[in-house]
């Protein structure tokens, strides 16, 4: 086996790890936030709150089943396998260059809102009320962690959205050495 095939399979078997690790997290987080949702209901008054969680927990199970086909597909050198493991890869980098777009456009809005809620439960503040625990709890859990919280995401992501460029390209090279008979690597349209 070369070895740039051999390290094209590592980067793979590696990401397939990764799309397990992150179902796995998400999977949590969102097991978390529903189960957390009881302490800030009076706080947040919207029962649509859990729908990310409920999304959060679908994506968890949609990023093991990718992992599982691109494992597989890895493994067996599958060349449809890894084309639809390139797309499914291509379609979340993709989808994540959207969203950090997105949520830098939609940050003011998103702030506003969520302020607007905070300052009625914050008004209501007594001492004694369901929104006085909701407020007491959220300052208690959350202090100023959420922007340590933050930067250490945004340094995951920015690590999973390089992996998965070189696992782009090891699709390719895989794709490209098993696609013909003659040995090194060869291009797509030979």
């Amino acid at each position: 086996m070369d070895c740039g095939i051999f390290t094209s399979k590592t980067i793979l078997l590696f990401l397939s790890l990764v799309f397990w690790a992150a179902g796995a997290v998400l999977a949590y987080i969102g097991a978390y936030v529903i189960r957390s949702y009881n302490n800030f209901d009076s706080f947040i008054q919207d029962k649509y709150a859990l729908v990310p969680a409920a999304i959060i927990i679908g994506i968890s199970i949609v990023m093991f089943l990718f992992g599982l086909i691109g494992c597989c597909s890895t493994l067996r050198e599958s060349k449809f396998g890894l084309s639809f493991f390139f797309l499914i890869i291509m379609a979340i980098f993709a989808a994540e260059v959207a969203a950090l777009v997105f949520s830098f456009i939609y940050q003011g809005k998103i702030s506003g809102d969520l302020e607007r809620s905070m300052n009625e439960s914050f008004a209501k503040y007594d001492g004694q009320g369901t929104e006085t625990k909701g407020v007491d709890y959220l300052q208690s859990q959350l202090g100023s962690l959420i922007e340590g919280v933050w930067r250490y995401a945004m340094l995951v992501i920015l690590g999973f959205a390089i992996i998965k460029f070189f696992g782009m390209l090891s699709v390719c090279v895989i794709n490209c050495q098993t696609g013909s008979r003659r040995s090194g690597y060869q291009p797509f349209y030979a």
